[in-house]
């Protein structure tokens, strides 16, 4: 399995105008800092919304490992303590 599964890279409207607003967000806060913009086509913000959205993919991989992780310690505790 690569970096991003397929099953993520299926996107659909609602998810465009999500991309949308996040770059309009982005532009609004990086308007307040005062730097140049040097990308009129907004291709320069790309890269920051690709990082961001592959480091929200690990950290909801992580989480994913970690609650299988609980669910699996707390199914065997409710066992053994049956058990005994």
């Amino acid at each position: 399995m690569g970096i991003i599964d397929k099953k993520v890279s299926l996107f659909d409207k609602e998810d465009v105008q999500l991309l949308d607003s996040m770059l309009k967000k982005f532009h609004d806060l990086k308007g307040a800092t005062g730097l140049p913009d040097y990308s009129p086509g907004y291709v320069a913000y790309l890269p920051v919304l690709i990082f961001a959205l592959l480091l929200s993919q690990k950290r909801l991989e992580r989480l994913t490992f970690a609650l299988i992780v609980l669910t699996v310690v707390l199914a065997v505790a409710t066992i053994w303590a049956f058990v005994r």
